[in-house]
């Protein structure tokens, strides 16, 4: 059904409905379902002992872009964090959550939408060859000439997305291919990251002392190495310094001096609980 042109959403709504009739109670248009359907398919394909159990989400949709409610979609929350309403979410997110939201807006500068990087994707874009975008994650059929056509024409992120996005390319597929544009992730590191059985190694972000002393019981168990400090180059470190350097990208200098020091030259491990 994919290969018809319908979007993933659609497809799947249409696979389902071809299984089992036009008795299915869920819609498999919408994203939380689609999402949720995986974690219960995983749960059972590994036999785990999880039990899966389903809230029905009322007042409203994934999608709605205004708050309406104290309950509220996570769009509709970052809809009102970057036109500078702030104050619109108090409604919708616990006290300590804004409290979180207000400090990262004070020492950050900027929040990350997607507007703040459409001058960077425009420039990487404009400035790739077509065999290189080919070669980027998730791009196929010939959609980097799509991309190369409308960024030329489109004034901003919005207008962009809108003269790209099809039936068949939906805006979350368009902004996964747009962040690997960003940081230039090809098909073939994914392929090679895909076909590994186990990882080349394990970065330990952060870590409490329970946490700390499991992994020194365990740690002669675990097959991969483990990464607890920068003192030497673990796997994967030169995709996640583009990663960071492309986030950190619309932040004032120093403040992206500082993140990206943060990240590699300080112990990756905390004791903090």
């Amino acid at each position: 059904m994919l290969n018809n042109g319908e979007s993933y959403p659609k497809a799947n709504e249409l696979a389902f409905n071809k299984i089992g009739g036009n008795k299915l109670l869920i819609d498999f248009t919408k994203p939380n379902n689609i999402l949720g359907y995986q974690y219960v398919k995983s749960i059972y394909d590994i036999d785990s002992k999880i039990v899966p159990i389903t809230i029905k989400r009322i007042k409203n949709d994934f999608h709605d872009s205004e708050i309406k409610d104290s309950i509220a979609s996570a769009t509709s929350i970052r809809n009102q964090l970057f036109h500078e309403n702030e104050e619109n979410i108090i409604q919708a997110v616990p006290y300590k959550s804004k409290e979180i939201l207000d400090n990262y807006r004070l020492n950050y500068g900027a929040w990350h939408y997607w507007q703040n990087y459409f001058t960077i994707l425009k420039y990487r874009v404009l400035t790739m060859s077509r065999s290189e975008l080919k070669k980027i994650h998730g791009m196929k059929e010939g959609l980097e000439n799509r991309i190369i056509e409308k960024i030329s024409k489109a004034t901003n992120f919005n207008e962009f997305m809108e003269l790209v996005k099809t039936k068949r390319y939906t805006k979350t597929s368009l902004q996964r291919i747009f962040a690997n544009i960003l940081t230039n992730t090809t098909s073939t590191e994914i392929k090679h990251l895909i076909a590994q059985e186990q990882p080349d190694g394990i970065r330990v972000l952060a870590m409490s002392p329970i946490g700390r002393q499991w992994l020194n019981q365990h740690k002669q168990q675990i097959e991969t190495t483990i990464f607890t400090s920068n003192k030497k180059p673990y796997p994967y470190q030169t995709m996640d310094e583009r990663i960071d350097n492309a986030y950190y990208s619309i932040l004032p200098i120093p403040v992206q001096q500082r993140l990206l020091k943060q990240s590699y030259q300080k112990p990756i491990f905390k004791t903090s609980q």
